[in-house]
């Protein structure tokens, strides 16, 4: 059954989730938000380059309300598609995105500026239907802002990138912050300060959901490469900076700051929310490697399973790939999910050992795979210069 969801409320979190949601919808190469409030956007709010086109498709974002009688007007598409005639670069396409319902009107003056013979390019509404139909399709942009509507055991997104994110509320953040602790890929990006980031974001985010203090009600983290960045809509307190007199009661500011001295390789980044932007604060944890990390082999990757899944992913893996004069052993590390086909893993480590032209190959299997090491160990022998491990 179709799931029903609530528009937001605020323009801020309307334009973030159009932001997220079209940029997975048009697989784009580039995107971003066009400018700020108070700023001469010319009815630009998000500017996108789909992966297929070299001109922008731009996207105005409109709250309303029928129940208020706020609803979006032919002269509202008429006013912004004006506008967007005096943006400075070559729009493909023109989106009016609204929170509204479907209604005839707007859409018969979209149309009608589509077809007239003075068209700089097409013009089209995207009504909250819309929007639904399009969070029905991209999963893990609907998690983030819509946790309340999934399990939390389905409630982390990842892809095959490494990167990985969660979103919580005050009921849930225990279970949902374990469970993004416990993550291939958080352990993975810091390993080596484990104790430290446990004690960080429990009370970091033990800050922001409490009602005395922080009173957020949507906590989001994510992990991507080396910064992991917590966002809150709560009240902005910079844990480190803030001069406050630290009582011995306040454990947590103290432990914080106590960890982020102790570990040079965690670096601290606080913003808090700019209201003409988003009314979300945001802490960027930045990730030094350990020296651990840096023992690792000189030529490495590391990819969940599902990476495997598709042929063309697996090819731009290995079309990517710099192998450096001084790599003496190529190592694949494999993580996280038990499905991968067959086929394409083969395609891949057969293109791999073409690349790496004589240079061995190990492949390590982490043991959250499922049977995928018993399995490639089946064809193990089918292959020279490859180790397979589990670990």
């Amino acid at each position: 059954m179709k799931k029903q969801w609530s528009p937001p409320s605020e323009w801020q979190d309307f334009e973030e989730l159009c932001y997220r949601l079209f940029t997975a919808e048009y697989k784009s190469k580039q995107s971003f938000k066009y400018g700020r409030a108070g700023q001469a956007q010319h009815g630009v709010d998000i500017a996108l380059l789909p992966a297929t086109d070299t001109n922008w498709t731009c996207i105005q974002c409109k709250v309303k309300n029928d129940l208020l009688d706020s609803r979006l007007t032919p002269d509202d598409v008429l006013e912004e598609y004006s506008k967007s005639k005096r943006f400075s670069h070559t729009i493909e396409k023109y989106i009016i995105a609204t929170t509204a319902m479907p209604d005839t009107k707007p859409q018969d003056e979209a149309m009608r500026l589509t077809s007239h013979f003075a068209s700089a390019y097409p013009i089209e509404v995207k009504f909250w239907t819309d929007i639904e139909s399009l969070l029905e399709e991209h999963s893990k942009v609907a998690k983030l802002f819509y946790p309340e509507r999934f399990a939390d055991d389905k409630a982390i997104a990842s892809d095959a990138y490494g990167n990985v994110a969660i979103s919580m509320s005050p009921d849930d953040w225990e279970n949902r912050l374990q469970i993004f602790l416990n993550s291939p890929e958080f352990r993975s990006a810091t390993r080596g300060y484990d104790n430290a980031f446990y004690s960080i974001l429990a009370e970091l985010i033990d800050n922001c959901r409490n009602s005395t203090k922080g009173n957020a009600k949507t906590i989001r983290l994510a992990l991507s490469g080396q910064v992991l960045r917590i966002e809150d809509d709560g009240v902005p307190f910079d844990v480190t900076n803030t001069n406050v007199n630290l009582t011995e009661r306040m454990m947590g500011v103290r432990t914080i700051r106590r960890m982020l001295e102790k570990h040079a390789g965690i670096s601290y980044v606080y913003y808090p929310a700019d209201l003409t932007i988003t009314r979300f604060n945001r802490t960027d944890l930045i990730i030094t490697p350990t020296q651990a990390q840096f023992e690792e082999p000189k030529c490495w990757a590391s990819a969940p399973t599902t990476f495997l899944m598709h042929r063309e992913m697996g090819k731009r893996f290995v079309e990517n790939l710099v192998i450096g004069d001084d790599c003496e052993e190529y190592v694949l590390t494999l993580f996280k999910g038990t499905f991968f086909s067959a086929s394409t893993r083969d395609a891949v480590i057969v293109a791999l050992l073409e690349k790496l032209n004589g240079i061995p190959l190990r492949i390590r299997v982490s043991k959250d795979c499922g049977d995928a090491f018993e399995e490639m160990m089946w064809h193990a022998e089918t292959y020279e210069n490859v180790i397979f491990e589990e670990i």
